[in-house]
């Protein structure tokens, strides 16, 4: 019951990656009200510039990408790895509680998506991107049209991750 702040944390890990520290191009913070049966979604831009907390800034990183704390925690093996060190970050600059995380590789992601049976995505404009990564790291041509989407996990997954027609 109450409210509860959960750090929802996607990896940037193809499946070769998985053991490897990598950095966490997904930064959301979820508010979920279980009294009203309620979720709400506040999302970080991964290249936000911030203050990292006390366990990274004693090893020479006062500031990074809000996406970096998980990465340079995982990589020197910090106290409380990079789950803690990310959720760190978060409240030191935005102070936000959280009582936990929740952390998603590309596979885990389309799996959740599957097992919901699928999103609904109003896709603004039709979305191009003629060299959409794939795990071999290859390239595909990936295309969605303008309009009311739905789409299973593997494909929300890859309209997340383009960013070859714009900026992110």
């Amino acid at each position: 019951q109450g409210v509860r702040y959960l750090l929802l944390l996607g990896l940037d890990a193809r499946q070769d990656q998985l053991q490897q520290p990598t950095r966490t191009d997904s930064v959301m913070v979820a508010r979920v009200d279980f009294d009203k049966k309620n979720v709400r979604l506040l999302s970080f831009p991964r290249d936000l510039w911030v203050a990292m907390p006390s366990q990274l800034a004693q090893l020479g990183y006062n500031e990074a990408r809000i996406n970096e704390a998980y990465f340079y925690a995982e990589f020197f093996d910090t106290a409380g790895g990079g789950a803690k060190a990310a959720m760190d970050t978060v409240t030191l600059n935005f102070g936000i509680p959280l009582d936990g995380y929740i952390l998603l590789n590309f596979y885990g992601f389309v799996d959740v998506v599957d097992a919901l049976g699928g999103v609904d995505i109003d896709v603004p404009s039709d979305v191009y991107d003629p060299a959409f990564p794939t795990d071999d790291y290859g390239y595909m041509e990936f295309y969605v049209p303008a309009g009311r989407q739905h789409m299973d996990g593997i494909t929300a997954l890859r309209y997340a991750r383009t960013r070859h027609q714009d900026n992110d």
